[in-house]
């Protein structure tokens, strides 16, 4: 599965235009998943108001990992790693979405020397900043990235 993301992203990414393309498309696409389960939610929780940043912070406390546990940990995450190893070194970073900052730990274990990371659960970003393992490089803050 990764292999193949991958090689889809390589074969029709080639250009910086293909790129950016791609990260619209993205955005668009996220934007979308976070409105649908915003709405899902409103149909589906008991008080018909929970956000997802809500859910995120309920299952902030027991989210910390430092070993691949969840799908994507597995599957799209270690070609995005593998994506970035020629770039991160020395780099500075932003990771969007950044959770407790298990991506944040791994690119600076890469060599990235500062990595912001905004999240729109108040809760992960808690979780992120509490870490004993942060370096010094890593800034967590809460924040709506589709704004």
């Amino acid at each position: 599965h990764a292999n193949v993301m991958r090689d889809i992203v390589l074969d029709y990414c080639k250009s910086k235009a293909d790129r950016l393309e791609l990260f619209h498309t993205t955005k668009m696409i996220l934007d979308a998943r976070a409105t649908f389960y915003d709405r899902l939610l409103q149909y589906s929780s008991a008080d018909g108001r929970s956000t997802t940043s809500e859910i995120y912070d309920k299952q902030s406390n027991g989210w910390k990992r430092d070993e691949p546990t969840c799908l994507s940990d597995f599957t799209g995450r270690p070609v995005v790693f593998e994506m970035c190893e020629e770039h991160v070194d020395g780099a500075v970073c932003l990771d969007l979405g950044c959770g407790e900052g298990y991506v944040a730990r791994k690119l600076t274990a890469m060599g990235s020397k500062k990595i912001v990371g905004i999240d729109i659960s108040p809760g992960m970003v808690e979780a992120a900043n509490a870490n004993r393992d942060r370096s010094k490089g890593e800034f967590f803050i809460v924040g709506d990235v589709s704004k």
